[in-house]
């Protein structure tokens, strides 16, 4: 006997089978995981740098909008990175392995363009602030370490998702039409 998915317990069946009618309901699941996760990250890596509470908010705000617009080619290429580094679907150190390169590679250049991009938002919004292109590439180049480590659980931490939510770790989500016939 299976178990039945944790949401659909918390909810019930009639709710959960709602949400499974969604359009592109793993894709949700997927940018859940994602924005939790990564904002989690994010923000600790720039409380640790000693950015200020306005300065976090700022960058987690912009890390949002970067998050849902790249949420889908992140797990795409983590998908393509464990197929590469783990063929026979395997959980163990090449998973692993896997996971932490797809978050080293692409969340490394994608944390750059948030710390580039705000640094210069400051520069315009208040000229003479503390916020200069030196500060952002020291804490791109801390993010690439930092994310070597803290990247890794990102993997487990999707396949988790989408165990709670009812979809199958190993399935690639839908891809929804551009247009739809019934619009």
């Amino acid at each position: 006997m299976t178990q039945r998915p944790y949401i659909e317990r918390i909810v019930g069946d009639e709710m959960y089978q709602r949400w499974r009618q969604i359009p592109n309901y793993q894709d949700r699941v997927d940018m859940a995981s994602s924005l939790l996760f990564f904002h989690a990250v994010n923000g600790t890596n720039e409380f640790f740098a000693g950015n200020d509470w306005d300065e976090i908010l700022i960058k987690r705000g912009i890390g949002t909008v970067l998050n849902i617009a790249t949420y889908k080619y992140m797990n795409r290429y983590l998908d393509w990175m464990r197929k590469k580094f783990d063929p026979e679907n395997t959980a163990g150190i090449r998973r692993w392995a896997a996971d932490g390169v797809a978050a080293e590679t692409f969340g490394t250049i994608a944390y750059g363009l948030v710390q580039f991009g705000t640094s210069f938002f400051f520069q315009l919004a208040q000229p003479g602030t503390s916020s200069d292109l030196g500060e952002a590439w020291t804490a791109t180049k801390r993010f690439a370490v930092y994310i070597c480590p803290a990247g890794l659980p990102y993997g487990f931490v999707r396949d988790k998702f989408r165990e709670a939510f009812g979809t199958d770790v190993n399935e690639k989500p839908e891809v929804a039409e551009l247009y739809p016939d019934d619009i």
